[in-house]
């Protein structure tokens, strides 16, 4: 198991290390941390993170890797200057990738692609207007409205759930539990 941390964290190193611009496949175009094309964030789910499908996205990702355990079957892979982390299970399959708002862990936020015509500057109305009516939960710090047939889940700062104006915290894509 350690092994396999260890060689996940060295490849994704050296592929970051080595990565620039470059043209995947004549779909993807990265530069700058800037993606033009389309990822399919929910495509990657369930698959391993070395698997081909991620590492277009996570190569992208320019800034270092942190690795938290504080869940120990589920590892966090934590890209703190890209806004972005990536659960794992202990098979190395990715559970959900997180993409965040600026905060106190991430100083930028993520400023790549994202589906549906989607920005991480949208208050929840106007996510509502391009996906349709999400199942919202209120919590006890924030609201969290799921759309399960498209594998997103999306979790607003402020806690009153009548709110529509609130403005994203993270955008989530994962599955659910059954």
């Amino acid at each position: 198991m350690k092994t396999k941390y260890l060689i996940l964290f060295t490849i994704t190193i050296c592929g970051l290390l080595s990565f620039s611009t470059k043209k995947i496949n004549s779909d993807f175009l990265i530069n700058n941390s800037i993606i033009l094309g389309e990822i399919n964030y929910a495509g990657m789910l369930g698959k391993d993170v070395d698997s081909p499908e991620a590492q277009v996205f996570i190569k992208t990702l320019k800034g270092k890797t942190e690795v938290n355990r504080d869940v120990p079957d589920f590892p966090h892979l934590m890209y703190l200057e890209e806004g972005v982390e990536i659960i794992v299970n202990k098979d190395f399959a990715i559970h959900a990738i997180f993409l965040c708002n600026p905060n106190i862990f991430y100083k930028t936020g993520f400023k790549g692609y994202l589906p549906y015509g989607l920005k991480m500057t949208d208050t929840r109305e106007q996510v509502e207007a391009k996906l349709g009516k999400g199942e919202a939960q209120g919590g006890h710090f924030n609201v969290d409205c799921s759309w399960k047939t498209k594998n997103i889940e999306i979790n607003y700062k402020g806690n009153d759930i009548a709110d529509m104006q609130n403005k994203i915290v993270t955008i989530q894509f994962r599955t659910w539990e059954k």
